[in-house]
Order: structure tokens, then sequence, then C-alpha cells
């Protein structure tokens, strides 16, 4: 009797184990376990539904890079052999367990959370194979949005985890697989990241790649072919890779997304954007304007034509009551930046007092912050003129006030600047 006893007792903690694992652990598609290795940083650059554009290059004929040498040696599990079918099917069932992490499907705990970011670092640290496993998720065109986990994973979606993968796989393998995304995505998000990776892994090699995907699917967007997509990193990767040249492409895109033009062509180096900006300016009206005279109040302390140009419109009355407040704190020092990635903002920049807008009808979003440290004191001087000189037309109170405000920032700068 006392031995059935004990044998009920052992199989109810059996059972109950069994529960206990059942309720703490995801079930995942199993194979071979491997020690994980210390997980590095992750992105948390933003990205909407996935959106496919045709191929615009033969993968075949990309030049080869110089490439660094691969971040780490291929982590297989101990008797795999790297491009062998056995190591082709545990890198695709690492691929297979990270979609398991789905909000939308299952209680996301915090322990699923951490099992997957095991499985993530592995699939990281998995060399070739992992590469080729991705690109086969990658050209299925799925996607898994994160948003609303309770225990983030460093990541917006799994199309986006598994982009930073490749740049963490490296070499030709993770060159090969960021290419082939960057020739078949329409997602502005996705090619800001790759552009990271291809320059972080090949710099300069495939700039022209970028431009061109960038340009391709801003076209489609101006075209109403992609529906309420924030293209903002589309303007940035132009802006960071194209310089002057990107200028006609920034005239074209603003007749749809105006402050996005204004503030890429104000943005661009040596000033080679302000004459077409300040053409913005003459012909632009409407709310979605609001960031154009901002951006010629930014330069009209270093250029006549933008001066003489605000100090017109002002006079004149021209200058849209929406864009007065904007304007007089471009006078007083803030600075205007696209949100979108990759990120214009200066390091270590402040963000008291900062404004930012987002335009429902365009998708633009956009930030104005307090940067007087990058001004010369001639300018700072040059800049109290202009306020003085715009106060003095009489503008709307709310100018008036950020007039003020900014007169005051300036000249406590000024004062904080050694004599």
């Amino acid at each position: 009797m006392q031995v059935l006893l004990a044998g009920a007792l052992l199989l109810a903690l059996g059972v109950f184990g069994a529960l206990w694992f059942t309720k703490s652990k995801p079930s995942p598609v199993t194979m071979a376990a491997e020690p994980v290795a210390a997980i590095e940083p992750e992105s948390s650059a933003k990205v909407s539904p996935v959106t496919s554009s045709p191929a615009s290059a033969d993968l075949a004929a990309q030049p080869q890079a110089a490439l660094p040498p691969s971040p780490a040696i291929a982590a297989l599990p101990k008797g795999f052999v790297a491009g062998s079918p056995q190591a082709q099917a545990w890198t695709r069932t690492l691929v297979t367990n990270l979609t398991q992490l789905d909000p939308k499907l299952q209680n996301a705990t915090p322990e699923l959370s951490e099992w997957w970011r095991n499985q993530y670092n592995l699939l990281k640290n998995s060399g070739p194979d992992g590469a080729s496993a991705i690109r086969e998720f990658l050209a299925r065109n799925e996607d898994i949005s994160f948003a609303g986990l309770p225990d983030s994973v460093g990541f917006s979606s799994l199309r986006m985890a598994m982009l930073d993968a490749l740049g963490a796989i490296g070499g030709q393998a993770g060159i090969d697989g960021l290419l082939e995304a960057l020739h078949t995505t329409a997602v502005p998000g996705e090619i800001a990241q790759l552009s990271h990776h291809l320059e972080t892994l090949a710099p300069s090699q495939y700039r022209q790649e970028l431009l061109d995907a960038s340009r391709a699917v801003l076209a489609q967007a101006q075209a109403g072919d992609l529906k309420s997509i924030d293209v903002g990193s589309l303007f940035q990767v132009l802006a960071k890779y194209g310089g002057a040249d990107a200028v006609p492409n920034f005239q074209a895109a603003g007749e749809t997304w105006k402050s996005y033009a204004a503030i890429a062509l104000g943005n661009l180096p040596d000033g080679a954007g302000v004459p077409a900006l300040l053409e913005l300016a003459r012909t632009s009206s409407g709310q979605t304007t609001v960031a154009v005279w901002p951006m010629v109040a930014e330069h009209a302390a270093t250029s006549d034509d933008a001066r003489n140009l605000l100090l017109e419109a002002v006079r004149e009355g021209n200058v849209p009551a929406m864009a007065w407040p904007d304007l007089a704190r471009a006078l007083g020092g803030h600075d205007f930046h696209i949100n979108s990635p990759p990120a214009t903002l200066p390091p270590n920049i402040s963000y008291n007092n900062s404004h930012s807008w987002s335009f429902q009808q365009t998708s633009e979003q956009f930030i104005g912050v307090v940067n007087v440290a990058r001004l010369s004191v001639q300018e700072i001087n040059t800049r109290i003129g202009l306020i003085d000189q715009v106060s003095g037309f009489n503008p709307p109170e709310a100018a008036r006030v950020a007039l003020a405000a900014g007169r005051n920032t300036l000249l406590e700068e000024l004062q904080r600047r050694p004599k």
C-alpha cells in the first residue's frame, strides 16, 4: 500500500512539473540547443507594413565590395558543418522559432520574450547559413509587428530584426542579403536600416543603390501607390548620400511633402538647397507648409537672398499665420529636423523647449530643437538684429512672444561665450 501511495505521489509531481513547464516556456520547433552569447544592442527603428516593389537591379551583377572581417566565426552547434543540410535546417528552425513571438496570437510573456532573444542571438551568430535562412523569410514578404509587447525585444517588427541580424552576420553573405532586401522593399524605414548596415559593412560601395531605391519608392509614394506611409526616411537617405544632387528630387517631392522638402533643402551642407528652398517658399501655401518659412528664417542670418525674402514677406503680410510662431523660434536658434531615421539631430541636443509636428494628411513628422551652441557670435548678433526688425512689423501675439523668448535665448548664449 505504501509503495502504491509513493508511486501515485511521484506521478502527480511529474504531471505538475509538466504543466508548469508548458505554461512557462514557449513551444517552438526544436533542434539542437546551444549556449547563448551576449546579446548586442538592438535597433529601435519604426517601420510600416511591408509593400513590395520590383527588383531594380540584378544582384549577380553587383560589384564585390572590399569587406571588413566578418563580426565573428559562425557559432553552429557542435558537429554541424557550415553549408551542410543539417546547418541549413537548424538556421531555418531558428527563423521559424522567431515567428512565434506574435502579440496577436498568444500571451507574450516576459519569459517568451527572453527565449526569443536567445533564439535571435543564435541566428545572428550563425554565419552564411543564417543569412540564407533570413533571405528566405524576407522573400516571403511577411512581417510580425511587435507593437504592444509588454517586454520589448528592441525592434518594432520581425523584418527589422532580420535586417539587423544580416548586418551582424556581415561578410559577403550579409551584404548580399541586405542588397536583396534593398531591391525589393518599398518600406522607407527598412531602406533607412539597410543604408546604415550597408554603409557600415562596405562604406561608400552601395550608395548609388541606396539612392536609386529611395528615389524609386518616393516616386511610388508620390504617385499614390503607397497610402498613409511616412516617407521621411527617404528624404533623410537622399540628403545624407545624395547631397546637392538630391535637390531635384526634393523639388519634385515638395508638391506633396512641403515641410519635408523644406527641411531637407535647408539642411543640405554649404547652403546647396537654399535657392530651391526660397522658390518653395514663394510658391507654397496651406497647413503643411509650416516648416517652409522657419527654414527660410534659419538661413536669413547667413544668406542675403533668404534675409531679403523673409523681410519682404513679413513687410507685405505674406507669411501664413500658422508659420509665424515657428519662424520666430527659428530666428531664436531652433533647428528643424525630420524625425525619421537616419537621424540628423545633433548629438547631445537638449529637448527643452522643443516643438514637434505631425500631419495626418501627409504623414509628415518633424521636430524643432534649440541649438544655439552651433551659432557664431556674428550670427547670433545678426539674428538679434533680424528679430528686432521683424518685431517692428507688428507680428501676431504668439509670434511676438516667441520672438522675445528667442532674443533672450540668444543674449544668454552671448553671455556664456568667452569675452
